[in-house]
């Protein structure tokens, strides 16, 4: 099953077709073009936020021997596309925030933000 759009959408909007599985074809001006998940990905990893438009994912290039995570890992773990790496990832510096009493970890973030300063 395919969904056309229209390559001014903003990708939030056509997530459902995506997740789903549906083929999306994008239609810019009198052309049509199918939908390359990776350059999606390279694009909203580049961005860090799902606010960007189709038209932006299509001029995107990836290489064929580029590693890219999953659409299903960008899309449904925050952390990962806000700060390209998993939240169990990120490592503790063993300093405790005297305020919150969570560890500060090697951004110099804890639990309340206050640590850090």
């Amino acid at each position: 099953m395919c969904a056309l759009h229209k390559s001014e959408e903003r990708v939030i909007d056509i997530l459902e077709d995506l997740v789903y599985g549906n083929e999306i074809l994008v239609y810019e001006g009198n052309k049509m073009t199918k939908l390359d998940t990776n350059k999606l990905i390279k694009a909203l990893l580049e961005k860090r936020s799902l606010n960007l438009r189709l038209k932006e994912v299509l001029s995107e290039e990836v290489r064929r021997d580029e590693k890219l995570p999953s659409l299903w890992e960008i899309l449904y773990d925050a952390h990962y596309l806000q700060y390209g790496k998993h939240a169990y990832e990120v490592k503790g510096t063993g300093i405790i925030c005297p305020i919150c009493g969570m560890e500060i970890d090697e951004y110099g973030y804890c639990g309340c933000g206050c640590g850090s300063d």
